[in-house]
């Protein structure tokens, strides 16, 4: 199976890409995510000169046909509402990308990435290394702070105490 959906719907999806942490980080440098970051041409970043590094690193061989939208704590709401209308009116898809890590973890992403799903919009990660990671990040919730659980008890009297918590926290 493709790991690009086929966009039945006319929209273009908003892809989370994370980048690296530091110059020489290969983690995240695989044929997915140049394929996908060479085929788009917007990009959401917080700073253009990152958002350029970050291009060249996945081999974008038109950077300069590149629309960069910053997105930092200065965007007006207005200038991201354009954006989600232009990825769900037009078959384009977008790139979301952080000046390092992961997008929409304690990142301006996270608000975007709401929008995106209160508007129906398909949010995609790509190369992420960790579930849990990729659960935050596509879920448009603060990834500022977050709690991990994992299995809750399996014995039936002690799961609901554990949920409270939980709930407690």
């Amino acid at each position: 199976m493709s790991y690009f959906l086929i966009n039945l719907l006319g929209m273009g999806m908003l892809y989370l890409i994370p980048v690296p942490l530091h110059e020489g980080d290969g983690m995240y440098l695989n044929a997915v995510i140049q394929n996908k970051v060479k085929t788009c041409f917007n990009v959401i970043a917080e700073s253009v000169k990152m958002a350029k590094r970050h291009l060249n690193f996945y081999g974008h061989l038109q950077i300069q046909n590149v629309h960069i939208h910053i997105l930092n704590e200065h965007t007006p709401e207005f200038e991201r509402a354009v954006w989600i209308q232009d990825i769900k009116n037009h078959n384009h898809d977008w790139i979301l990308m952080s000046d390092a890590g992961c997008p929409a973890i304690a990142d301006p992403g996270t608000e975007l990435v709401m929008e995106a799903h209160r508007y129906g919009l398909q949010v995609k990660t790509l190369g992420v290394p960790s579930a849990i990671t990729m659960a935050v990040m596509l879920s448009g919730l603060s990834g500022q702070r977050f709690w991990f659980e994992g299995y809750l008890p399996a014995e039936t009297l002690k799961r609901p105490s554990r949920i409270k918590f939980l709930e407690r926290q």
